[in-house]
């Protein structure tokens, strides 16, 4: 008895912590395709810059330059 009722918990609590949570995402920029004029060619320049914008929560602004750099590396 103690078992069956154990295992129906048990069932129900695996059951409850399977369901999907829906997380907002938003999407402030987005390239549908690529244009067909674009070849793959050679690798850029080391030396190249590349402008790049991060979107980030406001409390992870002060995290911004060392996340950013642990990528870099």
């Amino acid at each position: 008895m103690f078992f069956s009722r154990l295992a129906v918990g048990a069932t129900l609590v695996s059951q409850t912590l399977a369901i999907p949570v829906t997380v907002n995402h938003v999407v402030h920029e987005r390239r549908d395709f690529a244009p067909k004029t674009w070849i793959k060619r050679d690798r850029l320049h080391a030396d190249a810059t590349l402008p790049v914008r991060i979107g980030m929560t406001q409390s992870n602004l002060d995290k911004g330059y060392d996340l950013l750099m642990e990528v870099y590396v």
